[in-house]
């Protein structure tokens, strides 16, 4: 679900760093507003107790001098957040149990919950049918996808990866998830809702391969199909973030470019950039012309500045 910008047709030249460093985390845009999740705030492959945060913040995209903060919960990274009918949702994420300085003990989470900005609380949803991270979260027609991912179950046992994905019908008197084939088994991936469309792209598969496929799920069809590759080296593939604009598809990969992805015309082009290349960050529309690149990692650690890419 594509959020509504029609107020802000002059976005603000500048936009307040996000309240801390940190990569791998959930973000949305929603009725004017950027929410923030979690995420992890230690170095790259590091995890504790204290490089997990459960900090749950919003900006105002019309005024975005300060985030405000919410209500948070559990510490997570390795999930994202979705919106539909003005509410935020959280499905699964990654959660270190370990204090610093002992070995990873990371454990994805079954949990899912909507967050409602006009009473500020969070409601619980059915859990997932298994714990989930690293995995992507999408609403398109009323429906919550949670697509990808892994089970990490600590450190004394092996990951399941997902073969399947899960899907919710947010509009449904009484919830439940339902599983469909992915034709995909990848982790680190990127999601988003295009013209009615699912679009999965890139990742990295249990041998380590890092892809930069693209596969396209029609709910009307209920069938799979395969898009056109998106751009840049093998890297690019690893952990991008993607969002959908003006019926276009956005993808910002770890070479710092931006990818437009125009469905009619079946070909990607490159629109812009950030300085920094950033991988496992987040890309929100700001208004019909701009996209905000959030968070993520660089190779000077976890990034606080927004990148802000005015659209050719």
């Amino acid at each position: 679900m594509t959020p509504s910008l029609d107020a802000l047709a002059q976005p603000p030249k500048t936009y307040r760093a996000l309240p801390e460093a940190v990569s791998s985390f959930g973000a949305i845009g929603a009725d004017g507003f950027v929410y923030l999740y979690g995420g992890h705030t230690g170095t790259s492959h590091t995890y504790s107790t204290a490089t997990a945060s459960g900090q749950f913040y919003r900006l105002d995209l019309k005024n975005p001098l300060n985030w405000e903060p919410l209500a948070g919960g559990a510490q997570l990274q390795g999930m994202n957040l979705a919106t539909h009918g003005g509410k935020i949702y959280i499905a699964g994420g990654m959660q270190p149990r370990n204090p610093p300085g002992t070995p990873a003990d990371n454990h994805s989470v079954a949990d899912v919950a909507s967050y409602d900005p006009a009473t500020k609380k969070w409601s619980p949803l059915p859990a997932l049918p298994e714990p989930r991270s690293s995995h992507d979260v999408v609403a398109l027609d009323g429906k919550l996808y949670v697509v990808g991912g892994w089970w990490l179950k600590g450190k004394s046992q092996k990951p399941t990866w997902s073969r399947v994905s899960v899907v919710m019908d947010l509009n449904a008197s009484q919830p439940k998830w339902t599983s469909m084939h992915e034709p995909f088994e990848r982790r680190a991936l990127a999601a988003a809702a295009v013209d009615g469309k699912l679009y999965v792209l890139g990742g990295m598969d249990d041998k380590g391969v890092i892809s930069t496929n693209v596969e396209i799920f029609d709910p009307k069809t209920e069938r799979w199909s395969f898009g056109v590759p998106f751009p840049g080296k093998e890297n690019n593939g690893f952990s991008p973030a993607a969002c959908g604009l003006g019926g276009k598809l956005y993808l910002s990969a770890a070479d710092g470019r931006i990818y437009r992805f125009d469905p009619a015309g079946k070909a990607w082009d490159d629109v812009g950039g950030v300085p920094d290349g950033r991988l496992a960050g987040r890309l929100v529309p700001a208004s019909e012309n701009r996209l905000l690149v959030l968070g993520g990692s660089t190779k000077n650690g976890n990034a606080a500045a927004i990148g802000v890419v005015d659209l050719k």
